[in-house]
This record gives C-alpha cells, sequence and structure tokens, in this order.
C-alpha cells in the first residue's frame, strides 16, 4: 500500500518550525508495511492544497496534518469540500464539544465552531487531546485529516489512523530494528542483499521488504519490514551471526544508551581522560540518569602541562612522542586507573583541527583502554570531517571499545 504525506502550514515552508509530524507519520508507516512515496509541504493557500492533492492521486493513502484550526488560515476542510465536490455540513456531536470547552470570554465564536464543519461524506471523531477533529473518508482513496499541533497528531495516528490502516493491508506486517557500530552502511547491506537473493530463489519476493539504513556517526540503525510469510525462520539469525562483532541490539536507541545500561550492571568503576572530546565521552554517558551507579571520575587535560602534573607523566614522554602519540594515550589511561582506584580507564588523545603536521595528519585519535590485570589496549584512528565530526566518531568508538570490552568480544 502506498501513501503520501501532506503537510500544511506556512510555518512549515518558512522554516519557523520542523516538520517533526511528517518524520513521525513516515515511520509508524513504514512499520506497518506501508510504504511512503512522497512528502509534500504548502503554505495556508487553497490553490497549493490543491496541487498538492492533485500530486497525491495515486496513492491509496493520503494523510494530511495541519489546518484544522478555528482561524481564518485553516482551510483543509473547505479545500477538501471543494476538491471530493461535497458539501460542507456541521457535525452537531463535535459542534456540543466545542460549546462545552468554548472559552466564556472567547471574542469570535463564530471561528471556534467552524473546526464543527466536515464535508457530508467525511467521518468526524472529536479528539480528547485538543479542539481540532479527526476527520477520514474511506474508500479505493483514504484520506485522513490530521491536526498540526504534533501532540495532537501523533496521537490520532496511533489510536486512530493505523488501526484503520492495518485492517486494509492485505498481509501482516512487522518491522525489526537492528543496531550496528562501526561498520559501513554498504557492507551491512552487501550481507543482507546477499542473503535475500538466496530467498528469492525461493519465490520470496524482496518487494514485499522494506528496508531502511540510517547512519549516523558511526553509529547505524537498520528497520526491516516484512510479512511474516515472505521470510524463513533462520533468516535473521544469519544475519546477526555474520555481523555479530559489530551488533549492538534490538533497540532503536544510541549506543551511548546501550553501554549506559551495561555498565549500570557491571559492578564496575570507571573513568574518562579526555583530551581533543573535551568531556564529550562523559556527556555521552551522564546524559542517561542512573550513571552515578558506575562514572567515578572524568577529567580533561587539554595542555601537556595538565596531563603532566595531574596524571604524573613524565614531560620526557611527551617531548619523545608527542602529546598525540599512542605511549602518551597508554600512560594517560593507566596513570588515571592506578590515580582513581578504577576497574575500567578509558582515555583519549587526538588532532581534531583544524592545525595539524605532516607527520600526524589531522583526525588522527589514539583511544586507550585499561582495566586491572590486563595489558591495556591502544586503538588507533584517522576519522575524517569537521571538527565536531571528528570529536563525534572519536566519541561512538570509546564507546565501541567500552561495549566490545563489557561484551568481551
Amino acid at each position: 500500500m502506498k501513501a503520501s504525506l501532506i503537510s500544511i502550514g506556512d510555518e512549515l515552508i518558512s522554516g519557523k518550525r520542523n516538520n517533526t509530524n511528517a518524520t513521525f507519520i513516515a515511520g509508524k508507516l513504514n512499520q506497518i508495511g506501508v510504504s511512503v512515496t512522497q512528502i509534500i509541504t504548502v503554505g495556508d493557500s487553497l490553490q497549493e492544497i490543491s496541487s498538492s492533492y492533485e500530486s497525491s492521486k495515486k496513492s491509496q493513502v493520503i494523510i494530511v496534518t495541519g489546518g484544522l484550526g478555528p482561524t481564518s488560515d485553516d482551510r483543509t476542510v473547505e479545500c477538501f469540500a471543494k476538491i471530493m465536490q461535497q458539501d460542507l455540513v456541521t457535525d452537531c456531536q463535535h459542534y456540543r464539544y466545542l460549546q462545552s470547552i468554548q472559552s466564556k470570554d472567547s471574542c469570535n465564536p463564530e471561528f471556534f465552531f467552524k473546526q464543527a464543519n466536515k464535508p457530508i461524506d467525511f467521518f468526524l471523531e472529536t479528539s480528547i487531546k485538543g479542539s481540532a477533529p479527526f476527520l477520514y473518508f474511506l474508500g479505493q482513496q483514504n484520506i485522513f485529516l490530521l491536526p498540526g499541533v504534533p501532540e495532537e497528531c501523533q496521537y490520532l495516528l496511533q489510536e486512530k489512523v493505523l488501526p484503520i490502516l492495518k485492517k486494509k493491508t492485505s498481509q501482516n506486517y512487522q518491522t525489526v530494528t537492528f543496531k550496528f557500530a562501526e561498520i559501513r552502511e554498504l557492507e551491512v547491506q552487501k550481507i543482507i542483499d546477499e542473503n535475500l537473493t538466496f530467498q528469492k530463489e525461493k519465490k520470496i519476493f524482496q518487494e514485499s521488504i522494506q528496508i531502511g539504513y540510517l547512519p549516523q556517526n558511526g553509529e547505524l540503525t537498520v528497520n526491516i519490514t516484512y510479512s511474516q510469510n515472505n521470510l524463513e525462520e533462520n533468516f535473521f539469525k544469519k544475519i546477526l551471526n555474520l555481523l555479530s562483532y559489530n551488533y549492538i541490539g534490538e533497540k532503536d536507541m544510541p549506543l551511548s544508551q546501550y553501554v549506559h545500561l551495561k555498565l549500570q550492571q557491571s559492578n564496575l568503576k570507571i573513568g574518562f581522560i579526555e583530551s581533543c572530546t573535551g568531556g564529550l565521552l562523559t556527556h555521552s554517558l551522564i546524559q542517561h540518569a542512573g550513571s552515578s551507579a558506575y562514572l567515578d571520575s572524568s577529567m580533561v587535560t587539554y595542555s601537556n602541562e595538565a596531563k603532566q602534573k595531574l596524571l604524573l607523566m613524565e614531560e620526557e614522554l611527551i617531548q619523545k612522542h608527542g602529546a598525540v602519540s599512542p605511549q602518551v594515550a597508554e600512560t594517560m589511561a593507566e596513570n588515571f586507573l592506578k590515580k582513581r582506584n578504577l576497574d575500567l580507564s578509558v582515555a583519549i588523545t587526538g588532532i581534531a583541527g583544524p592545525t595539524t603536521s605532516e607527520e600526524k595528519p589531522l583526525g588522527l585519535v589514539y583511544i586507550a583502554v585499561s582495566n586491572k590485570g590486563q595489558k591495556t589496549i591502544v586503538d588507533k584512528n584517522i576519522f575524517q570531517g569537521s571538527r565536531e565530526r571528528i570529536q563525534q566518531r572519536t566519541v561512538t568508538r570509546a564507546l565501541f571499545l567500552i561495549w566490545q570490552f563489557l561484551n568481551k568480544k
């Protein structure tokens, strides 16, 4: 089933508001096997709304957000009455509801009550989240009109629209989510595609499977929407076995949250010593409630002097190898481990830019992981991109190394 989304509002096309409704709706539709083929954003003019409908005529589902309020620029209902060549009528039940919530000092009651109007063949239901109603028309083309206020829109989508569409889909679709880290999306896609090709030889059609790849700063979320009849039971097991080293979990949450939850169960006392990331690794974990259960301390040693004084590091070591070196990273982690009597210490030193040198390129980062009774691991990386990008990629890599340690991979 194909769907078009139409977002209405001058505030959206002027850049004053983000179109969060469209993102939310598209994600939820994908999970039930409804494919969004286009998202159209238009202003409040009748001509623009009509044109957006003409562009969506081939879709079986049209979901419209915005323009259902009481003001003069709310024209969605009026426009769809003209499009569908239907008379506008008043829904008495919603009119009574509006009477019950209308403020006594309202200066424009006639505008307020226009929210009870509907095209004659549309269904109208009152929403408990606001004065704007939920309207829909069911047929060969299914049209849903939702308020633009995100709380109202998202509530009605989940409570009203999705149950209707689930009954209309011919197959029982479901969505699984896989979280990976430190692996390129093309590598994951190659493995998935190779196995889907194998499935197609058994008359499994790839067009019935929707796969979305969402990479961000070294993390990768893969959403697979499918019909239970179209995949063998061992398909996902096979995929995860092939990608086990980089596999994190089945929940759509950031890597930092996975690491945070794992550390809460670990009974470990950990600490961070950061240079080029300036505390970003620490922040990635303390943004989650309950990090005090495992985080002992964190320190930013940006200058060479700070590294020497606070970490008892010999000046000769830095002079010989440079602040950005595996030797310095290792010493930072090991000295902090001893200084704070930690179970696990992570140190970061690198060049985030813009200044650099021929010997040590932009994006060179060393991450050292030290723990009691084992040899310190020093991980060398050369990240690409802006200063912010290098810092973000460093944090993801450090979190991944912690995750690997916690899972003994």
